[in-house]
């Protein structure tokens, strides 16, 4: 993650509350850019009250909006992912006006206004954001209903949403595997491959039919559930997409989201 902010004790103060994740500093404009031209990031958590130079002695909300125009105009990616890099706002300065310029025009996914607090709304926007949500996310960061799935192949672990579905970890890690496939390759969503109903039925070693009742059944329960336990709703097509034309299955390229399982991090 890359913060730019010239405040050192808000420097350190980011630095004691998110040690989870690996940290970068930035306390000027023209730093910023150096890093992003650099390296990759997950996120950016980006002040807006910025001076341009490490020398500069003015700071403007000006120099924040710039940067952040400037990470969209070039189209930059989160880290490993075809996700457009989010951005999270922090702000002591800004006007109600200023912060809808922000996130409506120049595509930030969420703002957090300074101080924090003792709360968890920092963490909890920084989150939601890695997700590719936000108070208001750009239309081309993600899907409004955006489906995040969390898979550990090691230990065999599947989670849709905050919801396990250890039971169809075979069929789930087939699609997702030439999900990334098409996903590494750049390709086009129009362009992402859907396998067969038969070549899926003989990877699970099942039949076609038993193949075509098992996923209409969990396409169903997919769209139950986080009716039911998360109040959200989503398609028939938004996780696992079924097309005639294709004659086959895959993940829905513009709405899921495919991440590391936590519990694979925490071993």
């Amino acid at each position: 993650m890359l913060i730019v902010e010239d405040d050192k004790a808000i420097r350190e103060l980011l630095a004691d509350r998110l040690v989870r994740h690996e940290l970068t500093f930035s306390a000027c404009q023209l730093d910023c850019f150096e890093q992003l031209d650099a390296a990759e990031f997950d996120l950016v958590l980006l002040d807006l009250r910025l001076p341009r130079t490490s020398s500069d002695l003015i700071a403007s909300n000006d120099v924040g909006l710039d940067i952040l125009r400037q990470i969209r105009t070039r189209g930059l990616r989160r880290r490993g992912s075809t996700m457009v890099l989010p951005v999270v706002v922090m702000t002591a300065h800004g006007s109600e006006a200023i912060t809808a310029k922000v996130l409506v025009e120049c595509g930030a996914n969420d703002y957090i206004p300074k101080p924090f607090g003792q709360g968890d709304d920092l963490e909890h926007k920084i989150e939601r954001a890695l997700h590719g949500a936000g108070a208001l996310v750009p239309a081309a960061n993600a899907a409004p209903n955006t489906v995040c799935i969390y898979v550990d192949p090691k230990a065999q672990l599947l989670q849709i949403e905050s919801i396990p579905y250890a039971e169809h970890y075979d069929l789930m890690k087939v699609l997702i595997d030439a999900h990334a496939r098409d996903q590494g390759e750049l390709r086009a969503w129009d362009d992402y491959a859907a396998i067969p109903g038969r070549d899926l039925a003989q990877m699970l070693n099942i039949g076609e039919k038993a193949l075509r009742r098992r996923v209409s059944r969990f396409r169903k329960m997919i769209m139950s559930d986080l009716r039911k336990q998360l109040g959200r709703a989503v398609g028939l097509n938004d996780v696992i997409e079924n097309q005639r034309r294709w004659k086959g299955y895959r993940l829905n390229p513009r709405t899921v989201r495919v991440f590391r399982h936590p519990a694979s991090s925490a071993r």
